[in-house]
């Protein structure tokens, strides 16, 4: 809008800077006049956050000559702080959403289904404990007993069998061995049935 790279309707919209509405040499005279706001939605709202957002960028960044350097320096500067867990995006979806949502507490799992969404009125497992939840389903349920086994089997060969493990992965095994035991997990929500 600033650059003129939209419709003329939008760029009629932008604010003038301070520095055409002032004489005076001040410090923001390049930052655009703020919009009045009398509720907090319509600052919210795009035109207002967008005329905050704009004058706290650096001079540098507004200054970008193309719309391509400017979208790799605001990548640069607010791009995501944490980086994304590659363990998420390996094998195949279905397993990888089931026990994305096992993570979450909002699988299929009774337990789930009872305190936090709400759904049923028993969280008790289909084998009678009281509670079918992640730990009950991965280490203790007699339903997947020999599903178990071989899960089990696999994952101490690279770190102790425990729910965080199943769930997480190992912070101490690199990339590879932790996929191993990611898709271990995926065959075992597989194989047991479950989800399906």
């Amino acid at each position: 809008m600033v650059n003129h790279l939209t419709p003329a309707y939008l760029n009629d919209l932008v604010p003038h800077k301070f520095s055409e509405r002032s004489t005076y040499n001040i410090r923001n005279s390049q930052n655009y006049v703020p919009i009045p706001t009398r509720t907090a939605l319509f600052s919210k709202s795009f035109l207002p956050s967008v005329v905050k957002a704009w004058n706290n960028l650096d001079i540098d960044t507004r200054n970008t000559p193309t719309v391509n350097s400017f979208k790799s320096k605001l990548k640069l500067k607010f791009g995501p702080k944490n980086k994304v867990n590659k363990l998420n995006y390996i094998g195949p979806r279905f397993p990888a959403i089931v026990l994305a949502q096992i993570r979450m507490g909002c699988s299929k799992l009774k337990f789930h289904l009872y305190s936090n969404l709400h759904v049923v009125d028993d969280p008790s497992c289909p084998c009678s404990h009281a509670r079918e939840d992640p730990a009950h389903y991965f280490l203790h349920c007699p339903l997947f007993h020999h599903q178990r086994q071989e899960l089990r089997t696999i994952i101490t060969q690279y770190s102790s069998f425990n729910l965080n493990t199943i769930l997480y992965g190992s912070t101490r095994l690199s990339y590879n061995y932790n996929s191993i035991i990611v898709v271990v997990v995926y065959d075992f929500i597989i194989s047991t049935g479950r989800f399906i």
